[in-house]
């Protein structure tokens, strides 16, 4: 009987050791507001097909020939000029109902509601992010099978890559005001770096997901739009043993200046939220947020 308490009294502080341990175990923090983001993206118009067509700010505008006098112009060029002129406006008198009627088919065509489709490509990169955390004699952070054993001060570097393929739908009223969703997939990549006294350790995890997400366009000018989005990327780190589940937010806002009916420079502000669980590890827990800027190319 002695020996089974004793073989009892044994196995319960093995079990309260291991549990104080667990205990000690901190998530791996790291927070830096001013991280610099830069990106690429694409974006393939579907729909609508019969709304007003893209512009930019260096496309030169075709206006109909225009006649001009020339001080320099012989009286007989000066006349074939004259002649030109007078009937130039004699068709455009003559044309004056024509017009109108194309106006009001215009009108017509230029709906209150269209419904919008398009493709878009996206990638952007959080770029050496860092921050510094103290842990206290209670503490460790176990990364990559390595332990960080407090009290000491630790520093993380890291890098995060999101790239996505989605398909953007919603409505677009009176052309000024777009509300729209986005679904698709995303990959990422965390290269993360933490280093402390004596100890260093790096990896790199992967991961990959569908991604939902909603925004909103507002176009006071052709060559101008002001946006918001939101996004939700629900992936699975893959490649690496132990980190499974992964929660990554993003909110950004910011203006798109339409250069030609092509290119487009975009830029803002963007904020990530990224939460990762690893198994008997760790987890990952990253407040980023910063300027974000690129260029778009539209089709």
């Amino acid at each position: 009987m002695r020996s089974r308490r004793l073989l009892v009294i044994g196995m319960l502080g093995v079990i309260g050791s291991s549990g104080c341990t667990n205990v000690g175990r901190i998530e791996i923090r790291a927070k830096d507001g001013d991280v610099l983001q830069p990106g690429a993206r694409v974006e393939w118009k579907l729909a609508p097909n019969g709304g007003p067509p893209s512009q930019g700010l260096f496309d030169s505008e075709e206006n109909p020939a225009s006649v001009t006098s020339d001080a320099s112009a012989s009286p007989e060029e000066s006349r074939s000029t004259y002649t030109t002129s007078r009937s130039l406006e004699v068709r455009r008198a003559g044309s004056a109902e024509h017009e109108a009627g194309a106006t009001r088919e215009e009108a017509r065509a230029r709906r209150l509601i269209r419904p919008t489709l398009s493709l878009d490509l996206d990638y952007v990169a959080a770029v050496d992010a860092e921050d510094e955390a103290n842990l206290s004699a209670s503490q460790f952070v176990d990364f990559d099978g390595r332990d960080f054993i407090g009290p000491q001060r630790t520093r993380s570097d890291l890098t995060l890559h999101v790239a996505s393929t989605s398909v953007r739908g919603g409505l677009r009223l009176i052309d000024l005001f777009a509300l729209e969703v986005l679904a698709g997939v995303s990959l990422s990549a965390l290269d993360l770096e933490i280093r402390g006294a004596g100890t260093r350790s790096q990896d790199l995890g992967f991961g990959l997901g569908p991604m939902v997400g909603a925004r909103f366009t507002f176009t006071p000018h052709p060559v101008v739009d002001l946006y918001g989005q939101w996004q939700l990327h629900l992936l699975e780190v893959i490649g690496s043993d132990g980190r499974d589940g992964l929660l990554l937010r993003s909110r950004e806002a910011g203006v798109r200046l339409h250069l030609t009916r092509h290119l487009s420079l975009f830029g803002g502000w963007r904020e990530w939220d990224y939460d990762e669980n690893v198994e008997n590890e760790s987890d990952i827990d990253l407040d980023l947020s910063g300027p974000t800027f690129g260029s778009l190319l539209r089709f």
